[in-house]
């Protein structure tokens, strides 16, 4: 489905739940999705049911008989795709304050350890002291013009050193 009819739905659902003719416009509900899309921050998760089916066999042998007794019939169920990840995106506080540049000296991510909830931001190269730390909101591997279309879904024109060294 494509994101203007998965807004479209979604704007649907809201409107017979709160009626507001000005707040549920399609233009400003549009641009409020596209703020959260420019901030949100895109995640993989392992599957917790994999997780649990290995916590079942680290466990003593009595434990993991019992216990088999009622997973064996999910496993059995699920086949190979008990291990299937889960994808989706978040809203980090910390990471959607980030500035964008199409040369970064910052990555925002979500590691496999990090099962708490939390972001990760790691430097990509060294930061001096008052310098701003960036992140790209895209991937900065494109061409300037896709780049410049990309941010442009969300009101933003690009005008970082990359940008500007590219644009002439």
């Amino acid at each position: 489905m494509q994101i203007k009819d998965l807004a479209f739905t979604s704007l649907q659902l809201l409107r017979a739940a709160i009626f507001d003719r000005e707040l549920f416009s399609l233009e400003i509900y549009g641009h409020i999705i596209g703020m959260f899309e420019l901030n949100n921050l895109d995640l993989v998760v392992a599957s917790p049911v994999e997780d649990y089916f290995l916590y079942i066999d680290d466990r003593p042998s009595s434990e993991k008989e019992e216990a088999e007794k009622v997973t064996r019939p999910i496993l059995d169920a699920l086949r190979d795709e008990y291990a299937v990840i889960c994808e989706g995106s978040a809203f980090f506080p910390l990471q959607s304050c980030m500035n964008h540049s199409c040369r970064p000296n910052a990555k925002a991510f979500k590691r496999d350890e990090d099962r708490d909830g939390r972001a990760t931001i790691i430097a990509q190269i060294p930061i001096r002291c008052g310098d701003e730390v960036t992140i790209s909101y895209i991937d900065e591997d494109l061409t300037f013009e896709e780049r410049q279309a990309a941010l442009a879904d969300y009101g933003f024109i690009c005008r970082c050193s990359k940008c500007q060294e590219e644009e002439t």
